[in-house]
């Protein structure tokens, strides 16, 4: 059995990566295209599965005409596209992990992907784009488990993708520019959406504007249709606010919400507590960049303070520190479609001139028009996530009873105690408690535990050592692993 073997490997099949397929096949570079997802799009494009019935052209949205057009040029451009497939191991020619160490240009990366029907395929790629995106960050407060509180994330998945309404009284809190757009969107679904809880404050990040307006200009539309659903609905807006705790049982889900004031550092201010009865809680606290696949290669990584999370370090040309593996998209810091699309770009040209399928004069005349839109896009990123920083406090909501960890159910009172016997570090909790050993592999409590274990006396986030992410990097059979095995590649 033979190993198929491409240029170029895309891994995410959001705006970041279309657009690196669109530039590679126009270059004549042979592309793949891999998303974990059963269709195209990420979490920006959203459509309804083919059960959802036909939508008529006329009345299709200025958003999904372009998605429609996007998947169009995909179609023709001729790149391979494996949608539901899963990568979990990126080894060398030997079969060996890279953990930093530099690819061999004669071999290049070998890709094991696992795919919806159970089966597990690999494949040869002499280069990489990472595009894997981002996911909510949901903070753990008392009933945050119980069915009804869901992310934003989620209430657009069953919106947009499924045709479905989540509730009918929903309240959406937390902080980030994605609460506005969700709640204007259930009410276009006819939800009552009861209030809008904001934890940052009202003129949070007011004097960062002039240098951000040039890519904030781009996004006046949307947020000016979501604001205009909200007022003509009557949605209380309320800034400082966040969800104490949620009401209701395991077997009949949400029946209420508690909210109340926090102050600027996110901790909560006792005596302003009112409750709202809803059957839906819709919160997070931005995003997490999806970072496995790059911690799986050993790329640098550094803290971005901003964003309250780790991200791949990389150059203007979008390379990483593992020459071949460039990174685009929300996981570099999350600053949306204009700058997940450029940069999609730039990865696809530095990989073109890097395989001498571009000459460097050729790309430098693509960086010089892409990169200073970039700066551009970078520097409202910036601005957005300043505006919505992560506050500390809102971590202290939740009691020692509250779960933090679901997967290993790990509740926060083990995790103080943890602290308190000597657990300073991510790899001391986790020996201590089995925090972020369960199924997401600590994709949600490991990012929250930094923050938990530097606001109680351990070490700052930013010094943490970060978890090694070993193969499988997503739960795959064992006799899948056995059936590959290291296959030869193509001549």
């Amino acid at each position: 059995m033979t190993v198929p073997g491409f240029d170029i490997a895309v891994i995410g099949g959001g705006p970041a990566g279309l657009a690196a397929v669109q530039v590679a096949t126009s270059a004549g570079a042979s592309v793949v295209l891999i998303d974990d997802a059963e269709g195209l799009g990420g979490h920006y494009y959203k459509e309804l599965p083919p059960s959802g019935g036909s939508r008529d052209p006329k009345r299709l949205s200025k958003k999904e005409r372009e998605f429609q057009r996007l998947k169009q040029l995909i179609a023709q451009c001729g790149a391979t596209t494996l949608l539901g497939a899963r990568v979990w191991g990126i080894f060398d020619g030997s079969g060996a992990t890279f953990n930093g160490h530099s690819a061999n240009p004669d071999t290049g990366f070998s890709l094991y992907l696992e795919d919806t029907s159970g089966g597990s395929r690999a494949l040869a790629a002499r280069s990489l784009i990472l595009a894997p995106g981002v996911y909510d960050r949901p903070l753990p407060f008392p009933g945050w488990e119980l069915p009804g509180v869901l992310t934003p994330g989620a209430v657009q998945n069953q919106l947009e993708k499924q045709g479905l309404l989540p509730g009918k009284r929903v309240l959406v809190a937390g902080s980030g520019p994605l609460q506005m757009v969700v709640a204007a969107a259930l009410l276009r679904h006819s939800a009552e959406v009861v209030a809008l809880l904001d934890s940052s404050g009202a003129l949070a990040g007011m004097r960062d504007i002039p240098s951000a307006l040039p890519g904030l200009m781009s996004r006046v539309g949307e947020g000016a249709d979501s604001l205009s659903a909200l007022v003509r609905h009557r949605v209380p807006v309320l800034f400082r606010h966040a969800v104490y705790r949620a009401i209701g049982t395991a077997e009949s889900g949400v029946q209420a919400a508690v909210i109340g004031r926090v102050d600027a550092q996110g901790y909560p201010i006792p005596g302003a507590e009112k409750e709202f009865q809803v059957d839906t809680i819709c919160c997070a606290y931005g995003f997490v960049p999806s970072i496995a696949m790059t911690l799986h290669l050993g790329l640098d990584h550094h803290y971005d303070e901003n964003l309250s999370a780790f991200v791949p370090g990389f150059d203007e040309h979008m390379k990483t520190s593992l020459p071949g593996v460039y990174v685009a998209g929300d996981v570099t810091g999350v600053g949306g479609k204009p700058l997940a699309e450029l940069q999609g770009q730039l990865a696809a040209y530095s990989a073109l001139e890097s395989m001498g399928k571009l000459t460097n004069q050729q790309a430098a005349h693509y960086y010089s028009r892409l990169i200073p839109s970039m700066r551009r896009e970078q520097r409202f990123a910036r601005f957005l996530w300043k505006r919505y920083r992560l506050l500390p406090g809102l971590l202290e909501l939740a009691d020692d009873d509250t779960l933090f960890c679901f997967c290993e159910a790990v509740p926060v009172g083990a995790l103080r105690a943890c602290l308190k016997d000597g657990g300073c570090d991510l790899f001391g909790v986790k020996l201590r408690t089995r925090l972020g050993m369960g199924n997401c592999q600590g994709r949600y409590c490991i990012p929250n535990a930094a923050l938990f274990i530097a606001a109680h006396g351990g070490k700052p986030v930013a010094e943490l050592d970060l978890p090694s992410i070993r193969p499988p990097i997503v739960p795959v059979r064992m006799k899948d692993i056995a059936a590959l095995e290291l296959l030869p590649q193509d001549e």
